[in-house]
């Protein structure tokens, strides 16, 4: 999972999203369903690891210039809460529904 995709790729995916991996999106500029992103696999860190705010950044999100986001079930929880809501909605709406759940840390619907 951890090639470059576009982010519209990954809420279409909805509940094949993967779980235990971070998304990451672009550190800057507005994100859109263009956007790049990737999704990395989580690892448990060492406290030494954890306390060091620059290693748990992939190297891969690094060279990118690529932030975490969310955890992937967090992602799939967005998308399937919009689609519980309306089945029928659009990729643009599914987009609204993640840009309004890190803006308010809640579910939209």
């Amino acid at each position: 999972m951890s090639s470059l995709r576009s982010f519209r790729s990954i809420l279409e995916m909805g509940d094949e999203i993967p779980e235990g991996y971070w998304l990451y999106l672009p550190e800057s500029g507005e994100w859109n369903l263009n956007s790049p992103c990737l999704l990395l696999e989580s690892r448990e860190l060492t406290d030494e690891e954890a306390s060091d705010p620059e290693f748990d950044v992939p190297e891969e999100a690094k060279r990118h210039q690529m932030q975490e986001v969310l955890y992937s079930e967090d992602v799939k929880d967005i998308v399937l809460n919009a689609l519980s809501f309306n089945p029928s909605f659009e990729i643009n709406e599914i987009y609204d529904a993640f840009m309004f759940y890190i803006e308010n840390d809640a579910f939209k619907f």
